[in-house]
């Protein structure tokens, strides 16, 4: 059915995309404490942003922003800009958050509109969604998407009725764009232009009926080109952002170009394909969202075969106009490296991108209770919102429960190192508190380690003397990095969470004492002297090296001996 049928018969279409963005709304609404893994950092630095310019903070003394080389920068100034209104950095986060996930379904109805498809199926949005890169915390990403499919609806009708006001409108979100997020970014610099020679070819291309084969297409692309170009105009401003953030930015990790050797990686295919529905849908280690995915799977299915059968023929080219953001994002799941320089997981968080555009490829066709078919779809989809808000509050209370009242030992401005030599979660595919402690850089100033601030991407870094001895980002990965004597001399205070006590054996450097406990976390503030000033109690040296955390001083002694004994 197309728009304009729809209208004509009065289904309520809106009710089913209302229904949808709550479904992506509500659970991002109503949960303090977001389960998604890189979350508190993002909140973090846009209240580091909120607040540089206040001497109460000591952020201005601490920090530098990054704003020319950042690629988060958008979403941070966005959620800095609600801290200031709403003096709460994690409200904040949640508002700007959720006004994304209301988007999703909207932006996803705007561009089906555009392309003359049956908007109702914006109910498929939260499929997209409910995936890995939501969870992993990579929220500028996530809040890219609906900016895409805006962007893109816009640009499909200034490809048909070019106006002035229009090519402003599109110029705007394209630099909006390129500083939410680089990987929506290329996928609007790849679908932009083939849009615009598919809608500027002429008509004798544009007329041959689908399955007959475009006879002479080749020379109307030709043909099409100046007007395709004329069209895409609108990207320059955006294209001259990327090229400064290229030659100003510095992307490669740890070497000084991304020529290095390990700066440029990719998954094998069949690793890549593995992982497609992983990234897609496989969030929670029940079977809920398993369910949810194979019974929308289903109903796409049933559209597609019912859209194939009974909708009218159509052009060629407006087919493959309607399906060009789909085939583009699935060329570049399967081609985009898994890592570039300080950057991964690049090819399979477009995983999210091939369920959002899926859509799009389903031909407009009304059937008898259509409308019940998709109010289910739109009813399983409220009902799995309600089941992660259960689960949301569920987790915060079972694996973080009384870890804010244990944190509150911690004062403003203090330096805090996180050890997590445990940090999966029982219902989660990922790791949803490894940056739990960033809440309090965001909300107390507190200087929490690990964190991304020696990320070359990221929109604040330490100023010079100001960041740990030695790089600690992804301590969440390897916390045995963790040497005391040479670690522990910055900090005033170490989280650590699981069953190792990082100092029971006294390593040498700075003394600790154990604060208090919550769940499976411990606080341990580190010893003063009787001034209780300046400096701090020292263990004393062992007779063999610290080897980290992760192995006991016993152990090492006895390799030491049965190394003499040999």
């Amino acid at each position: 059915m197309s728009t304009e049928e729809s209208k004509a018969s009065g289904v309520p279409s809106s009710v089913l995309v209302a229904l949808a963005a709550l479904a992506c709304a509500v659970p991002i609404l109503s949960t303090r404490y977001l389960p998604f893994c890189d979350l508190p950092e993002h909140v973090a630095a846009a209240s580091v942003i909120a607040h540089y310019g206040d001497p109460s903070w000591g952020f201005g003394q601490t920090f530098e922003l990054a704003f020319g080389t950042s690629q988060y920068l958008l979403y941070h100034l966005v959620v800095a800009l609600f801290v200031r209104v709403m003096n709460d950095p994690e409200l904040a986060n949640r508002v700007v958050l959720g006004l994304f996930a209301f988007a999703f379904p909207y932006a996803l109805r705007s561009l089906l509109r555009a392309l003359g498809r049956d908007e109702r199926l914006a109910v498929f949005a939260p499929l997209a969604f409910w995936s890995r890169p939501l969870f992993w915390g990579f929220l500028p990403y996530v809040a890219s998407i609906p900016v895409l499919a805006y962007c893109i609806a816009r640009h499909v009708r200034h490809c048909r009725t070019p106006t002035h006001t229009q090519s402003v409108i599109l110029a705007v979100l394209g630099v909006a764009l390129f500083y939410l997020h680089v990987s929506a970014y290329m996928v609007l610099v790849i679908v932009a232009p083939a849009m615009a020679v598919l809608t500027s070819l002429p008509e004798h291309p544009l007329a041959v009926e689908a399955g007959r084969g475009p006879a002479g297409l080749w020379p109307g692309v030709r043909a099409s080109l100046p007007r395709a170009l004329r069209a895409t105009a609108w990207l320059v401003p955006s294209a001259m952002a990327a090229a400064n953030w290229v030659l100003a930015g510095h992307i490669a990790n740890g070497a000084s170009s991304l020529r290095a050797a390990g700066q440029i990686g990719y998954l094998p295919f069949a690793a890549t394909t593995h992982e497609l529905p992983r990234w897609s849908h496989d969030v929670l280690t029940s079977s809920a969202d398993d369910v949810v995915a194979g019974v929308s799977w289903a109903a796409f299915l049933v559209l597609l075969v019912v859209g194939t059968l009974r909708a009218p023929r159509t052009r060629l080219r407006d087919e493959l106009l309607a399906a060009t953001p789909f085939l583009v994002a699935i060329g570049l799941y399967f081609t985009l490296p898994w890592q570039v320089g300080g950057g991964g997981m690049l090819n399979l968080r477009v995983a999210t991108l091939i369920v959002f555009f899926a859509p799009l490829t389903l031909k407009p066709a009304a059937f008898r209770g259509d409308l019940a078919f998709l109010g289910a779809v739109a009813a399983l989809q409220v009902g799995f919102a309600a089941d992660l808000t259960r689960t949301f509050h569920a987790l915060v209370r079972d694996e973080i429960g009384g870890v804010d009242a244990l944190l509150d030992h911690v004062p403003p401005k203090a330096k805090l190192a996180t050890l997590s030599f445990h940090v999966a979660s029982p219902a989660m595919r990922t790791t949803p508190w490894v940056f739990l402690a960033s809440y309090l850089r965001a909300t107390r100033g507190v200087l929490a380690e690990d964190s991304f601030l020696d990320i070359s991407h990221w929109s604040i870094h330490y100023k010079e003397g100001f960041a740990p001895p030695t790089p600690v980002s992804f301590w969440s990965h390897d916390p045995c990095v963790f040497r005391n004597a040479r670690d522990g001399v910055y900090f005033d205070y170490v989280l650590a969470r699981g069953t190792i006590d990082p100092f029971r054996d006294a390593p040498p450097g700075p003394a600790w004492r154990e604060v208090g406990r919550a769940k499976d976390f411990v606080l341990f503030e580190r010893v003063r002297d009787t001034q209780g000033v300046g400096s701090s109690a020292e263990n004393p040296p062992w007779s063999v090296d610290d080897r980290g955390p992760c192995e006991s001083r016993w152990s090492l002694e006895q390799s030491a001996r049965r190394a003499v004994g040999k």
